[in-house]
């Protein structure tokens, strides 16, 4: 079977949410915070990817230009929705919002980190063989010293798990012991936090134990529903109301 790091972790949250979104490709609108997360690395791809072929970052202002037009593409595909569910709530107020906060962000990012990285890949795909299964990786960016850096946006400041999946699933595909996030805020006063991982023998197999064994779970097709946490709710789960209402047993 084929899965990626993204469906490991939806499935170890909720079963059921990964049936609706995967399996059975019940797509929603994306969050603000989706919208800003993947307009951010969009424009941090057209920066480094570059980069590899001139040595030097892009101005600030053309890699804004990459961002807004991420976020426009996102609102031009889902402003006159007919999917399942409806278009972008509040579209006008969460465009204003996405638009503010990414500029913010990359003003902040490209002036105190980007000048420090050279780049060898940028958002690349690789397959990792985990013996039973096939896991896909993508990757934000890998150094010409092979360190993995995955980019992460949040409201707020805070340290990430250096027990998380992702970092060991990364450095198997790539060859490194060497991974860092790099963690910027949204808020009005924007923070940039770089946030090394420490990668051992031991986190790598355990991680191919785990991903085999929830691609074993996936294959049996039994997704059971998880409302033990704050992701089972009307505001974070698009898949809600369906999940109570749907005829099909778990």
């Amino acid at each position: 079977m084929r899965i990626s790091v993204s469906q490991i972790n939806e499935w170890l949250k909720c079963q059921r949410s990964w049936e609706f979104s995967r399996a059975r490709k019940t797509f929603a609108p994306p969050s603000k915070s989706l919208i800003i997360g993947s307009a951010y690395h969009a424009a941090l791809e057209e920066n480094f990817k570059q980069k590899i072929l001139t040595g030097v970052d892009l101005p600030v202002e053309k890699v804004k230009m990459a961002y807004i037009a991420s976020v426009s593409e996102t609102f031009d595909k889902w402003t006159d929705s007919e999917t399942l569910f409806c278009s972008i709530p509040d579209s006008d107020n969460t465009a204003d919002f996405c638009v503010i906060a990414g500029y913010r962000m990359i003003e902040k990012y490209m002036e105190e980190v980007a000048p420090g990285i050279e780049p060898a890949e940028v958002e690349t795909s690789k397959w990792l063989d985990l013996g039973n299964h096939q896991l896909l990786c993508r990757i934000d960016l890998i150094t010409t010293s092979g360190t993995v850096i995955d980019h992460k946006t949040s409201s707020r400041m805070k340290t990430l798990p250096d027990n998380s999946i992702q970092p060991a699933a990364y450095c198997l595909a790539v060859g490194s012991m060497d991974f860092q996030y790099h963690l910027i805020t949204t808020a009005a006063k924007t923070a940039v936090s770089i946030q090394p991982i420490e990668i051992t023998p031991f986190s790598l197999s355990w991680f191919v134990k785990l991903a085999n064994s929830v691609a074993d779970q996936m294959e049996k097709g039994i997704c059971v529903p998880n409302p033990n946490g704050w992701w089972c709710s009307r505001t974070y789960c698009d898949y809600y109301d369906l999940c109570r209402t749907d005829p099909r047993k778990f």
